[in-house]
């Protein structure tokens, strides 16, 4: 009795084993049919942490550390050179007599509508402020005129935002972000008079984003964008150049041009009918998105972008618009526009003189006065 038990049971297990078998065998099959979904690509990783948009986004200048008042050049060349503080200008103006090169961290430069002045220095290319190898820069609503370069990053400086500046009469850059320095917003600027605007090139200078501002009446560089892994320039207003507007150069030079404006004034004699887009060498640009841009009373853009979409930047504050007339007439405003609000005589003189005596090594500029100071 217990051998045919023992073989019952045998044989119940045997089937059951079948069965298990048959049931993963038809699961198997069916999962193999299924077809796999495609995997979402992830969002490229943005900066986050202070309180400004772009790849510029995680500079929280100098938060948290302490609130030093300056009001003369020696004060503020020594927290400059210190660092770690929120550094606000009490004086309406300062001359800068030389250059002021900071490798110090986490500062915040809050101008409160003070003007720094570099007339003083002589040499057409030195920067007035130059800061390198550090990290974590904030610098807003200050004027800055007449030096060689108005403000430069170098040598790796990184998080950067330079918000609500008025950079004028610069012997060459207004803005300089170069050698190596990265993750960087110019928004809400006014650059006026310099020989060349916006300088991004060298090393593996990286990630810049340049948002609702005016750049106007100068030679060219408006911006130029060099061998750029990822930059986004949109929502500007770009007027009165010599020789080009934006110049890209560089095989791996990526990035967008959305939503800006490109005018030159009909009345205006210091501008030339160059292009507004240069491709500066066409064989080697990478992947480059023109889109929404009007061009008024100068050449279109004959170059086309050379990928189909745009690329995935960091989100601008405001919002992109493509509501070109209204993002102009905010951009001018006298109260909430491009530049250190609200502006002074010489910024609304900037903006309102139709012959500017450029070339390209003696800067247009305009003194309290009004009248073009004597050249050097």
């Amino acid at each position: 009795m217990n051998t045919v038990r023992i073989a019952l049971c045998l044989c119940a297990a045997i089937a059951f084993a079948f069965v298990l078998a048959e049931i993963e065998s038809s699961a198997a099959q069916k999962k193999k049919d299924v077809p796999k979904k495609k995997k979402t690509p992830k969002a490229a990783p943005f900066p986050t942490g202070g309180p400004y948009h772009g790849y510029g986004g995680a500079a929280t200048g100098g938060a948290g550390y302490p609130t030093v008042e300056v009001r003369t050049y020696p004060e503020l060349r020594d927290a400059l050179l210190k660092g770690n503080a929120v550094i606000v200008v009490k004086a309406r103006e300062i001359f800068i007599p030389e250059r002021i090169e900071s490798q110090a961290s986490n500062i915040t430069l809050d101008g409160q509508g003070a003007t720094l002045r570099g007339d003083g220095i002589k040499n057409r290319v030195m920067q007035m402020l130059k800061f390198h190898k550090g990290r974590n820069y904030i610098v807003k609503n200050v004027r800055l005129r007449n030096a060689g370069d108005n403000i430069a990053f170098y040598g790796g400086a990184h998080d950067i935002v330079i918000d609500h500046v008025s950079s004028t009469g610069a012997g060459d850059d207004g803005i300089t972000i170069s050698n190596d320095a990265h993750s960087a917003t110019i928004t809400h600027c006014f650059l006026a008079g310099n020989t060349r605007a916006i300088f991004c090139k060298y090393g593996k200078t990286d990630k810049i984003t340049i948002d609702h501002c005016i750049v106007s009446k100068l030679w060219m560089r408006a911006p130029l964008l060099d061998k750029i892994k990822a930059f986004d320039v949109r929502n500007n207003l770009i007027q009165e150049w010599r020789v080009m507007g934006i110049r890209l150069s560089g095989d791996n030079c990526n990035g967008n041009i959305m939503g800006n404006i490109f005018f030159t004034p009909s009345d205006s004699k210091g501008a030339l009918n160059r292009r507004s887009i240069v491709f500066a060498n066409n064989q080697g640009i990478g992947d480059v998105y023109i889109a929404d841009n009007d061009f008024r009373g100068c050449f279109e853009a004959k170059i086309k972008s050379t990928t189909k979409t745009p690329l995935v930047t960091p989100p601008i504050v405001p919002a992109y618009s493509t509501d070109l007339p209204r993002l102009e007439k905010s951009l001018l405003s006298e109260t909430v526009g491009a530049g250190c609000m609200p502006r002074d005589t010489v910024d609304k003189a900037y903006m309102a003189v139709k012959e500017w005596p450029l070339n390209p090594d003696n800067p247009f500029r305009i003194p309290k006065t009004g009248a073009p100071l004597p050249e050097r």
